[in-house]
């Protein structure tokens, strides 16, 4: 007789942790910094864009058209086993060496909202900035 298996790959920690960031100064972004209004259970991974002062802006067509990007501070993975990241011990690999005290405050409050252990790594020297569908075109 046939049988039958069930994995729950679900993560609902990703969209509390979504929701937390909402609350904050934060917009919630997929890995490659596009944001996202709504996000699978199953994900693995958020980015992070901050919502504060250093917006970049881009002018196009004449000067006519302006793009506002936010700074796509980081991504927090929540399972990986690339860089190790588990459900007890989360991952947040931040972009802008400038980004680390606000990251290491919210790396910290994570910690404590989520009692899980937090590596804060920096990966680019440099800030990231938020992406859009065009930019993959």
């Amino acid at each position: 007789m046939p049988d039958v298996t069930f994995i729950e790959k679900v993560k609902p920690i990703a969209a509390a942790v979504g929701k937390w960031l909402l609350r904050k100064e934060f917009e919630v972004a997929d890995i490659d910094g596009e944001k996202i209004d709504s996000w699978s259970p199953s994900e693995y991974a958020l980015g992070i864009l901050y919502d504060g002062p250093d917006k970049l802006i881009e002018s196009s067509f004449l000067g006519l058209i302006k793009t506002v990007r936010k700074p796509f501070i980081g991504v927090i993975y929540f399972d990986c086993a690339y860089n190790g990241a588990n459900e007890k011990k989360w991952v947040f690999e931040l972009y802008g060496r400038k980004y680390f005290p606000l990251a290491m405050k919210l790396a910290k409050e994570m910690a404590v909202g989520f009692n899980v252990d937090i590596s804060l790594q920096l990966v680019r020297e440099d800030p990231e900035y938020e992406s859009f569908e065009s930019d993959f075109r």
